[in-house]
C-alpha cells in the first residue's frame, strides 16, 4: 500500500481535510495516511520534523481552497510556514505531488508562490466537490494515487530524470544530497578507452562529511588536523569506507529514506570518472584552463596546506562539488594498470591495491584531472584521503 501525506491549511478547510483523510484511511489503512504534524516535541526543529514525516511517504496530496496561501496570500511566503515546508519537502525529494482543488479553486500561479514552490504551480491537479460529488471525487483521487504508484512514479521514481537532478535524503539531522548520473558512454582515462554505463546512479554531492560519519556511528578517526561537521572524512581505510556505506544503507532503509532495491556503496572507478567529467571531454569538468582550477578545487596552490569544508568550491556541470581536490576519494575497484573499458567495468576489489581518484589538498593540478588515476593499499590512512558514496540499484 502507498503511504500518503495529506497537506492542508487549517484556516482553509479543516472539515473537508478530515473527510478526505477518513476516506483515504479507510481505503489504504490507518497506518498509511498522515495528515497532521502537530505532535512535534518541544525543543525539536520543526523543519526537520516535517521533512522527516513527508520523506516517509510515497505520495503527497495538497488540499487547496481559496485561503490556502493565507488570508492575504502572503502566508505561503513565510519560510516557517508548515504548509510551505510540507510541499517543499515533497518537491525536493521527487515525491509525486497531487494538488486537490476544492470546488474548482484555481491552481496558484508561479508568480504568487515563493521560488522554492514555483514548479508546484504546473502540477496537474484533481478537483473535489464538498457536496453531492464528494464520494465520486475521492474515489477518483484514490484511483489517481494508485495509478501513480502502479506506474512506478513513486517507487521507481527514486531514479532521476536528467543529469544533475538533485535528491536529498535525511538521517539523524544530517542531509545527504545526491546528483543523478544517467546511463551513458564516455572515453575513460588518459588511454581514452570506451566505457558504457547501463544503469544510472546517484552520486553524493560532496565527499562524506565528519558530521555524517559520526551520525551513522563510524569508528573514531584522527581528524585533529582539520575537524568539524562539514569537513571531509579522512584518515579512513578502504574497508572502513565500505563498512560505512553498508551501515548507511541499513539506517536509511530503516528510516524509510532509501527505496527498496537501492543501496549505497563506494562508486566504481568508471562511475567516479563519469560523474567527474559530467558530460565533458576536457581535462577538468570546467574545461582545460588550469588557471581556473582554484575556483573549482582545493589543491596545492590555494588550500593553505589543509582540507576545507565540503561544497565551498564551484560545482561541476552536474552539481557535484569537490570531485577535484580537497581529499582523494576511494573507489570500489581494485587497481589494474590497464583500464578494462567495456560495459559497466569494474576490477575486482580483491586486488592488493585499491583505486583512489580526484587529487587532494596537497596535489598539483595534473593530479586533479578527471582522468588521473592512483592506487594505494586498502589499509592505508592519509590526511588527504577520504571518500564519497553512490546510490545505485542493488540488483540492476
Amino acid at each position: 500500500m502507498p503511504r500518503v501525506f495529506l497537506s492542508y491549511r487549517r484556516q482553509d478547510n479543516t472539515s473537508l481535510a478530515v473527510r478526505v483523510f477518513e476516506k483515504l484511511e479507510g481505503h489504504f489503512g490507518a497506518d498509511e495516511v498522515f495528515m497532521d504534524i502537530d505532535s512535534i516535541p518541544p525543543g525539536v526543529d520543526f523543519r526537520k520534523h516535517i521533512d522527516l514525516g513527508v520523506s516517509r511517504c510515497d505520495v503527497c496530496v495538497v488540499l487547496i481552497g481559496p485561503r490556502w496561501a493565507g488570508d492575504d496570500g502572503k502566508r505561503i511566503h513565510d519560510s516557517r510556514d508548515f504548509v510551505r515546508l510540507e510541499v517543499e519537502s515533497a518537491l525536493k525529494r521527487d515525491i509525486p505531488v497531487i494538488p486537490l482543488l476544492i470546488d474548482n479553486t484555481p491552481m496558484p500561479a508561479e508568480s504568487d508562490l515563493p521560488a522554492s514552490l514555483a514548479e508546484f504551480s504546473y502540477r496537474s491537479g484533481l478537483t473535489i466537490d464538498q457536496g453531492r460529488n464528494f464520494k465520486h471525487d475521492v474515489d477518483r483521487l484514490i484511483r489517481g494515487i494508485e495509478r501513480v504508484v502502479k506506474g512506478g512514479e513513486a517507487k521507481a521514481g527514486f531514479s532521476g530524470m536528467k543529469a544533475g537532478d538533485r535528491k536529498v535524503l535525511t538521517l539523524k539531522g544530517q542531509e545527504i544530497a545526491f546528483r543523478w548520473c544517467p546511463p551513458g558512454s564516455f572515453k575513460m582515462g588518459d588511454e581514452r578507452v570506451d566505457v558504457t554505463l547501463t544503469q544510472g546512479f546517484w552520486m553524493a554531492e560532496t565527499e562524506t562529511t565528519q558530521g555524517l560519519w559520526k551520525a551513522v556511528g563510524g569508528p573514531t578517526l584522527d581528524w585533529s588536523f582539520a575537524a568539524g561537521p562539514k569537513f571531509p572524512v579522512f584518515n579512513v581505510s578502504h574497508s572502513e569506507a565500505e563498512q560505512f556505506a553498508t551501515r548507511l544503507t541499513e539506517q536509511l532503509r530503516q528510516a524509510g529514506q532509501l527505496r527498496e532495491g537501492w543501496k549505497l556503496a563506494l562508486p566504481t572507478e568508471a562511475q567516479w570518472e563519469y560523474a567527474a567529467r559530467a558530460g565533458t571531454t576536457t581535462s577538468y569538468g570546467f574545461g582545460d584552463d588550469e588557471t581556473k582550477l582554484g575556483d573549482h578545487a582545493w589543491f596545492r596552490e590555494n588550500s593553505g596546506g589543509k582540507p576545507h569544508e565540503v561544497g565551498t568550491r564551484q560545482a561541476n556541470p552536474w552539481g557535484l562539488h569537490d570531485m577535484l581536490g580537497n581529499v582523494w576519494e576511494w573507489c570500489a575497484d581494485g587497481w589494474d594498470a590497464k583500464l578494462p573499458g567495456g560495459v559497466d567495468p569494474q576490477v575486482p576489489s580483491g586486488a592488493p591495491i585499491r583505486v583512489d581518484r580526484g587529487g587532494g589538498w596537497d596535489s598539483g593540478a595534473r593530479s586533479c584531472r578527471a582522468a588521473h588515476r592512483y592506487g594505494l593499499t586498502p589499509g592505508i590512512r592519509n590526511d588527504n584521503l577520504g571518500f564519497r558514496v553512490a546510490a545505485g540499484l542493488s540488483e540492476p
